[in-house]
């Protein structure tokens, strides 16, 4: 994982951009498999300042993205009316 990343980073060097992920629509857990190749990255520490700065931007949107989705996803499956009763929804309050 950190290996694709430190690869784009090289490629990137010769065409002057890092290949980040802006704001693609991923499934959870295509985040998450993200997140471990930008951790990953990250901690091989073999990228420079800018470049790991780029991708900790990208690792915190993606962070605060898979937060809004599980957020979503748990008030779509429980809610619990006024006598405590529990019911599930669709997602529309």
């Amino acid at each position: 994982m950190a290996k694709k990343i430190k690869e784009e980073v090289i490629e990137a060097k010769a065409d002057n951009e890092l290949n980040l992920e802006d704001n693609k629509e991923f499934s959870l857990e295509e985040s998450f498999t993200r997140l471990e190749e930008i951790i990953g990255a990250l901690e091989e520490g073999k990228i420079g300042l800018d470049d790991s700065f780029k991708l900790y931007k990208e690792g915190v949107s993606l962070v605060k993205d898979c937060n809004n989705k599980l957020d979503k996803v748990e008030k779509e499956i429980i809610i619990i009316n006024e006598d405590g009763e529990i019911e599930e929804t669709d997602g529309e309050f």
